[in-house]
């Protein structure tokens, strides 16, 4: 088969005992606009007034697989790593985290981020161990291994000094905030804010609960949860 269109791939043609010489200024534009065809899925065409070949965005992929076992030992042609490919990226289906290439020789593998963001504890004077009516839940699915940064804001009735407002998961308080009326002024909305982290040692469902201390009526709830 000889190379007569760009979407042609024959590498056993021309054939040069064979074919005529006049053929091979076709196979050669040919070849040209094949290569074309083909870079130019994922990056820059060639062009007469630039060398092109740069990747296009988003088209780099990165290495992706169950990796509890073992992380890539090869770049994708399968030649060995080596120190030019430090800082290539990994992510492991197993625990759902992202890996950076740091050390060619074993190779070295490192978490990313090596550090991820956690809030220190918020400390709170009020007690929680009256907070225990549920105002309203919601869920949100975490993977095992990851930690969340939970913001919530609210607005609730007062109930002259009270509510105190707390954000729970299960028994465990992740903030607290006194949101009572000022001279037993009660408002029908007052709004208040409670923010927490919360790192996940299973998969699963997990529930958000809004609780106070006190007989008051929810107005309105919004939570935002951000994987770290």
């Amino acid at each position: 088969m000889a190379n007569t269109e760009a979407a042609d791939w024959d590498e056993l043609s021309p054939v040069s005992a064979t074919e005529a010489v006049g053929a091979g200024a076709a196979e050669i534009r040919n070849l040209r606009a094949g290569l074309a065809d083909r870079i130019g899925k994922e990056h820059i065409i060639p062009s007469a007034t630039g060398l092109g070949g740069e990747h296009k965005a988003g088209s780099a992929i990165i290495y992706i697989g169950d990796y509890s076992e073992a992380y890539p030992t090869t770049q994708p042609d399968g030649t060995a790593l080596a120190a030019t490919d430090l800082g290539r990226l990994a992510y492991n289906t197993d625990d759902g985290n992202f890996y950076i290439l740091t050390n060619h020789v074993g190779p070295v593998w490192t978490l990313y981020p090596a550090d991820p963001l956690v809030l220190d504890e918020i400390a709170t004077e009020q007690s929680t161990a009256s907070v225990t009516t549920v105002l309203d839940t919601q869920d949100f699915e975490a993977v095992a291994g990851k930690t969340y940064f939970i913001s919530t804001t609210f607005s609730t009735s007062t109930l002259n000094s009270l509510p105190i407002i707390g954000l729970f998961i299960g028994a465990t308080v992740l903030d607290c905030v006194h949101s009572g009326a000022n001279d037993n002024h009660n408002h029908t909305g007052k709004a208040g804010a409670l923010i927490g982290t919360y790192a996940a040692e299973e998969t699963g469902t997990v529930t958000l609960s809004l609780k106070s201390r006190g007989a008051v009526a929810l107005r309105s709830w919004k939570v935002v949860v951000i994987a770290l």
